[in-house]
């Protein structure tokens, strides 16, 4: 037995490996995901199980909040993955087709679309400093964007109000 487990076991590593990593992101949690993303449901009634574990990895892989990126999706498109604005925004974070070079119709996978728009979000979150009122003026109308979209702010704060009822707005908004 030992001389099989000698000869095959690295075989079996690497097989462990490669199994695992098609897995989706939120089997290897701390075990609060579910329990999280049912209280998310609570205030998104659209959410889907999926959408969440693709808004994990965004917030894990761009150290962005979970609460901020679930609050950009509402704000944008009320979690409808086929929505596009009238100025050719697409999907979930309403990704405009000229930040990715390929086939626009691609951006209404919610993957591509929730790893482009938290990318660009970490992006203006960066450029304002982490001034989350800014980045999401930034977000709306563009780094050099004259007009002030007040409504669509008022809906990102209350979204992350109703998030983290225990936390002070002024703290989850200056956090950042």
């Amino acid at each position: 037995m030992r001389e099989l487990f000698r000869r095959y076991g690295l075989f079996f590593l690497v097989f462990l490996f490669v199994r695992m990593s098609f897995l989706p992101t939120f089997a290897f949690t701390d075990g609060d995901f579910e329990r999280r993303f049912r209280a998310y449901r609570v205030q998104y009634p659209d959410l889907t199980l999926d959408v969440y574990g693709i808004v994990y990895q965004a917030s894990t892989v761009y150290d962005i909040d979970e609460k901020i990126i679930l609050a950009f999706i509402d704000a944008e498109s009320r979690f409808n993955p086929q929505a596009v604005s009238s100025a050719g925004a697409r999907g979930f974070m309403q990704v405009m087709p000229f930040w990715y070079r390929g086939d626009a119709t691609d951006l209404n996978g919610p993957y591509l679309n929730i790893m482009t728009g938290t990318a660009i979000l970490k992006q203006y979150l960066d450029l304002a400093k982490g001034n989350l009122l800014l980045a999401a003026q930034y977000y709306n109308a563009g780094p050099n964007g004259k007009t002030f979209n007040g409504p669509y702010i008022i809906r990102i704060v209350e979204n992350l109000a109703r998030s983290s009822p225990e936390t002070p707005l002024k703290s989850l908004v200056a956090r950042l």
